[in-house]
């Protein structure tokens, strides 16, 4: 069920949104505010998606720490996992409700699933890769190299180059306590290699200028502008995906409740901070042809799934 309540601040670059929900039920109320820093902060020139109005799904008490998102274009299904249980839950994108339930494998830390040409692909924290193939039934597992000090989080399929990207939370391969990255990593399908080099670097001075660009048109306090700067230097990625339509790449961050998003050059565009509230713990990010969704823990409140339409 869709509700909004809306008042729309026009400004030049920007259009905060304070986000509300109703306990107890599936509604959310919406109200526009620049003057709440747990807003959505979103550059209206090239967001695609319209934030003044969302969807909020609770999922079933098995998602209480729900992770990875994907979507199966195949089956028009979301699919998801939670963290411990070796468990496949194929979700209805209408109403949140588990439609299906597969087993691929057993417990562990798993962080992050992607739907590849037929098969599904599960990547846990230790960077190990689950290929499973619904036709037999089996899954197959890889090393990619990576490692638990790494500590993988997110997964996409870049169909167009027919590789894996790998979103890393902590610890870069070549890493340097002296310099402040975030990676991306790549592996080619074909080769089953990880790429040597980082496919994406994000250093805080990156996201700390885009912040400085976005807030040079927007009159707010300072304080609220040290917390945005707060929570850009918290960021650590817990997901992953591209944009059907442009190649955009989103990167989820449960810490400081961000979205970021890299253009398919992977110049900066924009960062969207998410309501705490709302998302205490957002982990997986997908999209079908029409919409963005955002599943988050709640801590200890059950797992929650939103969804955004795109503009038309």
């Amino acid at each position: 069920m869709y509700f909004s309540k809306v008042m729309n601040f026009k400004l030049s670059i920007f259009i905060f949104i304070s986000i509300a929900l109703h306990a107890c039920t599936s509604k959310v109320s919406i109200n526009g505010s620049k003057q709440v820093p747990d807003s959505i902060t979103i550059e209206s020139s090239n967001v695609l998606y319209d934030f003044t109005d969302a969807a909020m799904f609770p999922l079933e008490s098995a998602l209480e720490e729900v992770s990875g998102l994907a979507y199966d274009d195949n089956e028009k299904v979301l699919l998801t996992h939670n963290d411990e249980k070796g468990i496949i839950f194929k979700i209805n994108p209408e109403n949140g409700q588990t439609l299906e339930t597969i087993q691929f494998g057993k417990k562990g830390d798993y962080e992050g699933i992607a739907k590849m040409n037929d098969q599904f692909v599960i990547v846990n924290s230790s960077g190990h890769l689950f290929f499973y193939n619904p036709q037999t039934d089996k899954t197959r597992k890889v090393k990619t190299g990576l490692t638990t000090k790494n500590d993988i989080e997110g997964l996409a399929f870049d169909a167009p180059s027919n590789r894996l990207l790998l979103a890393a939370k902590e610890r870069t391969i070549d890493y340097d306590k002296h310099r402040k990255v975030k990676a991306i990593y790549a592996l080619d399908i074909e080769t089953e290699k990880l790429e040597p080099k980082p496919f994406l670097e994000i250093t805080k001075d990156v996201l700390i200028n885009q912040l400085n660009n976005q807030l040079d048109d927007i009159t707010i306090s300072d304080k609220e502008k040290k917390e945005l700067r707060k929570r850009i230097k918290a960021f650590a990625p817990s997901g992953i995906e591209i944009q059907p339509t442009n190649g955009d790449i989103y990167i989820v961050s449960a810490k400081g409740s961000l979205v970021v998003i890299f253009n398919s050059q992977k110049e900066i565009k924009n960062i969207l901070f998410l309501d705490k509230k709302l998302f205490p713990q957002a982990e997986g990010i997908t999209f079908d042809a029409h919409h963005l969704y955002i599943s988050t823990e709640m801590k200890g409140k059950g797992g929650r799934l939103f969804k955004f339409k795109l503009k038309s």
